[in-house]
């Protein structure tokens, strides 16, 4: 049941609740909090990972916010104040959100120029990342958007195909290594996929 979804894992009370899979046949209909179904799912993220994960809202201006954050325990890492507010190109989840919205280079280029990088990217590599992420709805950020920080992302639409989500998983540099990172991506997008069909409502082949 775990292993479907039906069932979440909570690692620090070690017990078990009804996750995310079982409830794509409600959430929608009940108007269930969804910071309750996805937070063990992200934790328990975080912790087979070792890794820091913030979740942001992405609202109608093309600003995410950051609402909540999760860690494993015993690892060093960055600390990012609630309600941070960045724009929607910003490192990894810009990469995804590009893609995510089929934007020409053009559009791209605009919106990669309203990040304050800390390390900015050449355009045209920060286009092939979009490009990439358009199949594979994961992106990566290495000490872009702050220097130090590798940062993986994915996000969740809702059934009108609305950007509403985004995770990404935030590690100092040298703590995970490319196969790794991989990994923590794949389970985002795993995750992200969860939540728009459990919260969101959105069909699987949308």
């Amino acid at each position: 049941l775990s292993h479907e979804g039906l069932l979440s894992f909570d690692p620090e009370a070690k017990t078990y609740r009804i996750g995310m899979g079982l409830m794509e046949f409600a959430a929608p209909l009940l108007g269930a909090n969804p910071a309750d179904l996805i937070r063990p799912t992200i934790m328990a993220i975080a912790q087979e990972h070792q890794v820091a994960i913030a979740l942001w809202q992405i609202t109608a201006n093309e600003r995410v916010v950051l609402i909540d954050r999760f860690a494993a325990p015993d690892i060093v890492h960055a600390v990012m104040s609630r309600s941070i507010r960045l724009p929607v190109f910003a490192g990894a989840i810009g990469r995804v959100y590009a893609a995510s919205q089929g934007l020409n280079k053009t559009q791209a280029r605009k919106g990669f120029g309203s990040v304050r990088w800390q390390n900015a990217p050449d355009f045209e590599a920060y286009w092939a990342d979009v490009q990439a992420a358009r199949d594979s709805g994961i992106a990566q950020d290495r000490s872009n958007l702050f220097r130090g920080l590798d940062m993986v992302a994915a996000l969740s639409r809702d059934a009108a195909d609305v950007p509403r989500l985004g995770i990404s998983s935030i590690t100092i540099i040298g703590q995970q290594t490319d196969a790794s990172l991989a990994r923590v991506g794949a389970a985002l997008a795993q995750a992200a996929r969860q939540i728009e069909r459990g919260v969101f409502g959105r069909a699987t082949d949308a």
